[in-house]
């Protein structure tokens, strides 16, 4: 197909694709043999991609099944523990391979924080300040 050809098939795809199964079929019978090949091509794709759900419907990655098991499995803290006497858990924030992320205020400095639970069973304690959102880790 030249690129001419193709253009135009791009053209009628756009043109065609939000219609109904008559409107399409209407425009469809008007074209010659490659075009119309090309376009029904591109139009069972769509609608094949369309009833399987959106790209982010699904997980992109093999193993998603290892994602949601990570989604239910129990926190490691609770809202309102407190830790080492200091720090306030005020809830999760995010979790992933690398470990759990929670919200603490710490009492000492009495300043919201982010503790980091990690894998390796090592806290991260990370200060963040002022309207910026700029941050800093003392802990390293």
């Amino acid at each position: 197909m030249t690129p001419e050809n193709w253009e135009r098939v791009k053209e009628i795809f756009d043109a065609i694709v939000e219609t109904t199964p008559a409107e399409r079929l209407a425009v469809l019978d008007d074209l010659d043999v490659e075009t119309r090949t090309a376009v029904q091509k591109l139009l069972r794709s769509h609608d094949a991609a369309a009833n399987k759900g959106g790209l982010l419907d699904r997980s992109p990655l093999p193993g998603s099944e290892f994602w949601d098991a990570l989604d239910r499995q129990p926190r490691v803290f609770e809202p309102m523990e407190v830790l080492a006497d200091r720090f306030e858990v005020q809830r999760e924030l995010g979790r992933g391979g690398m470990g759990e992320v929670y919200e603490a205020y710490d009492r000492v400095l009495r300043e919201r924080i982010s503790k980091r639970y990690g894998s390796i069973f090592r806290f991260s304690r990370q200060s963040c300040r002022g309207s910026n959102g700029k941050c800093s880790d003392p802990g390293r």
